[in-house]
């Protein structure tokens, strides 16, 4: 699609989403938005300002008092609507963020569309189901428990899913009463943009949702802005500053950062499905996952049988042009981890790992890396330690779950894990032991929305997604009356 037809769904170019309209920003500070299927600038946003930052903040304080005290099911018929809405413009938004992040098309339209779609539904029957308690603590002395919105949040979200992680934290916020200011990646921002459109149809009243772009020095300004909650999912580093900006004024925080998750494959695995599993688990959108299986413990008694088979399957994968039908893998979605990833190969050849497929870029216009398989790596490693955000596997041998589960837990990270295993016991033990916020037992990726999201160690603090994400968006009152 051509540069004129993308700028044609979204608003003026240096317009953000404040109040329920588009705005000119005040920013003389531009950023380019880079198609990384073809290199090429399709849209540029302004990098957000304080005057920008300040006239969201107040928009969003002033909606947010009368958005608590709205019926909580006329609340949930917003967000039935906005779910209706996304599902009627899929082709749009599937289209901007093809063009945008580099997914395929028919991953879009297929699956991460629908998914928000559901999301959304979900949490819209959340609506009218939030209560307190209430508890008798002497013959004349009763406690109420009441459940309130914190009040204004931020939701800073990153580019490899754009779409449905915005959702993460406007969903529960605007259920729980609160409004919310949402700053994009400025690598992704196209279909947040968009969305101010939807918000618009759905008669979302002014100032609930309001969408800022630009890059961390707009996400500061916002840290550090009189707002109650940050919602924050990104990197480690970037995650410690915002928790370190937030102790000034002890805003609430919770925070869903990086991973580097195990997935097992015991010697009792089904391998067909197994094979499906870890090759899904790590070239999912290119390997652009918080979540991704990233390190393949195989047992040694069946390594070199899977080896030869998981290298069949992942030479199958057709890597190419996005809105092509037939794509299954994408692009990197932008230049700079683009490069970070191909440093990690190299590193990792220089580190003796042995190249089973892929180790290096595809030769052609667009941040395409082959699909990678890297064997016999050593746990001390580069690549079996750091997160590379990328299409790129590490595969470890292990003998006895000793061995297993000292490797697994050997990271800074407690994101997800999974194992592969017709034995309940060992997967239950393998699941108890490992330190992970997710633990998958024969499967990869089967996401819910009533399955808390989150991490242990430095993965970060609170969930996304199920009822428990609703407790990052309320303050609990104690009322006690003595009668």
């Amino acid at each position: 699609m051509s540069k004129f037809n993308v700028q044609e769904l979204l608003p003026k170019e240096g317009e953000v989403f404040i109040s329920n309209k588009y705005v000119q920003s005040t920013s003389d500070k531009w950023l380019p938005v880079i198609n990384p299927a073809t290199e090429e600038q399709i849209y540029k946003i302004p990098i957000c300002n304080d005057s920008d930052v300040k006239m969201a903040v107040e928009s969003a304080r002033s909606a947010q008092s009368v958005w608590e005290r709205i019926h909580p099911r006329e609340r949930g018929k917003y967000l039935y609507k906005i779910a209706e809405l996304i599902l009627k413009h899929k082709n749009e938004l599937a289209l901007l963020e093809t063009m945008n992040v580099g997914k395929p098309i028919s991953v879009m339209l297929n699956r991460e569309i629908p998914r928000t779609a559901e999301l959304i539904t979900y949490y819209a029957g959340w609506c009218d189901k939030i209560t307190g308690s209430t508890n008798i603590i002497s013959t004349n002395t009763t406690l109420f428990v009441t459940e309130e919105p914190v009040g204004v949040a931020a939701g800073i979200v990153p580019w490899n899913f754009p779409l449905i992680i915005a959702f993460y934290k406007i969903a529960p916020a605007i259920v729980c009463g609160n409004s919310i200011i949402l700053k994009p990646s400025e690598h992704s921002p196209l279909t947040a943009l968009y969305m101010g459109k939807i918000f618009q149809e759905a008669g979302l009243p002014e100032g609930v949702v309001n969408i800022v772009t630009g890059d961390g020095t707009t996400g500061e300004l916002l840290v550090k802005s009189p707002i109650n909650k940050i919602a924050f999912t990104g990197s480690i580093e970037t995650g410690k500053k915002i928790l370190r900006s937030c102790s000034n004024d002890l805003k609430r925080v919770h925070l869903e950062l990086g991973g580097k998750s195990p997935h097992v494959i015991f010697e009792d695995a089904p391998i067909d499905a197994s094979i499906e599993s870890a090759v899904n688990g790590i070239f999912y959108n290119s390997g652009q996952v918080c979540i991704a299986g990233s390190r393949l413990f195989v047992h040694k008694s069946i390594h070199d049988q899977y080896l030869e088979k998981l290298k069949r399957k992942v030479d199958s994968i057709v890597t190419g042009d996005p809105l092509s039908e037939t794509t299954t893998m994408g692009p990197i979605c932008n230049k700079m981890q683009f490069e970070k990833i191909t440093r990690y190969m190299s590193t990792a050849i220089q580190e003796n790992a042995v190249t089973i497929t892929g180790g290096s870029r595809l030769d052609q216009k667009g941040y395409f890396v082959k699909p990678t398989i890297f064997d016999r790596v050593n746990q001390g490693s580069t690549i079996a330690k750091e997160e590379i955000f990328g299409p790129v596997l590490s595969c470890i041998e292990f003998d006895t779950m000793e061995n297993l589960v000292s490797m697994t837990n050997s990271t800074i990270y407690g994101l997800a894990a999974g194992c592969w295993t017709k034995d309940i016991n060992k997967a239950m033990y393998f699941a108890k032991t490992v330190k992970a916020g997710i633990v998958w037992i024969n499967s990869f990726y089967c996401m819910d929305p009533v399955s808390p999201f989150g991490g242990f160690k430095q993965s970060g603090f609170g969930r996304d997604l199920g009822k428990e994400s609703l407790n990052n968006y309320l303050e609990s009152k104690s009322i006690i009356i003595m009668h």
